[in-house]
């Protein structure tokens, strides 16, 4: 289920892309896709040079899988892997990237009250919505008493220790969006200008402006909207992505750390940042927030502009996209202001 709606996605990038890559003075698109941390991975490289463009595509999917190696929680030697099994007992040596990954995610934390939690590894394993188990109330429970950010302690020089034993950390919040900038960062140093890097929905591009579709949250061949981008990148949580249906209720992978449960409040929230990593994280947290403190957080924050869908429909979407008409949508028109968008799907 979860490809099938990442491959609807890449359709709808690949064909909104088009248009651009005509206009490319002779230059070429040049992509690749590979499957890479559970989704669908696509490197597209605008150059003349086909040579150079499969070299610089093939750096970037090799340091996306040196992420996927020390973010993952499924390779057993990985850091993550190897503080989950022992910083509850014992303090753990990391490298200096590690510790900056964790440390930024544990910053969104705060950033969030708690929403973005990196800490929801023992919620998150209760959960299998491949199989559709839903855990018992009592289950939750008790793991929701491991669950707090603020107990994964970082010490200067790479320690890192839980605050009890049965911690655990998933970085599925955060690791794709850093992995997205990795690779740009390799495409740049293999002296590539003008590129995309598509994560399952998270992505970011550099060169000219960019149209990228956002899935509509109930319309699988449908666009919600279309966002022009510039070196920036964008990230979507959608309750739609990875879930399953019982007693006519919809049960989703996006956790709420406070409470165990799917949060119910938005189908989706898209974040436009300068990094992938930071729209990734707080496209999850907003997700949790919920639609109202989810767009106070957003416009309180520099560079970040956002897009809302709540549980009702009702599409919210920041100013800056509305007044540069970098959104569009069946409900918006030019130059109307936020307080005046009443958009819904």
């Amino acid at each position: 289920m979860t490809l099938g709606y990442k491959k609807v996605i890449q359709a709808i990038t690949i064909s909104l892309l088009i248009a651009i890559f005509l206009n490319g003075c002779g230059q070429r698109a040049f992509q690749q896709s590979r499957l890479l941390m559970g989704t669908l991975i696509e490197v597209t490289v605008v150059c003349r040079d086909q040579v150079q463009a499969n070299k610089a595509i093939e750096t970037a999917f090799q340091e996306m899988g040196r992420v996927e190696h020390l973010l993952s929680i499924y390779q057993n030697e990985s850091p993550i892997s190897m503080i989950n099994n022992l910083a509850g007992d014992q303090t753990v040596m990391v490298d200096s990237e590690v510790f900056q990954i964790l440390k930024e995610a544990i910053g969104y934390g705060k950033l969030t009250s708690g929403a973005f939690d990196l800490g929801i590894g023992p919620l998150t394993s209760l959960w299998d919505f491949g199989q559709g188990h839903i855990p018992s109330k009592d289950e939750i429970a008790a793991k929701l008493l491991l669950v707090d950010y603020r107990d994964v302690i970082l010490n200067e020089g790479g320690e890192v220790r839980f605050g009890a034993a049965g911690m655990a950390i998933d970085l599925g919040g955060i690791a794709k969006g850093y992995a997205v900038d990795r690779a740009i960062e390799v495409l740049e140093a293999n002296g590539v200008s003008r590129a995309m890097v598509n994560a399952g929905g998270d992505m970011r591009v550099i060169g000219r402006i960019w149209r990228i579709g956002i899935q509509h949250p109930r319309e699988a061949n449908s666009v919600l909207g279309i966002l022009r981008l510039k070196d920036e990148a964008v990230a979507t949580s959608g309750d739609y992505q990875r879930y399953f249906i019982k007693d006519g209720v919809r049960y989703h992978h996006i956790i709420d750390p406070r409470t165990g449960w799917p949060a119910t409040d938005c189908m989706s929230v898209t974040i436009v940042a300068k990094e992938a990593a930071m729209a990734d994280a707080l496209a999850t947290g907003c997700f949790v927030l919920g639609p109202k403190l989810g767009m106070e957080l957003i416009r309180s924050l520099p560079g970040v502009e956002g897009i809302i869908v709540s549980s009702e429909g009702k599409v919210l979407a920041s100013s800056e996209l509305i007044k540069s008409c970098r959104f569009f949508s069946r409900d918006s028109d030019k130059g109307i202001t936020e307080s005046e968008y009443q958009g819904r799907i």
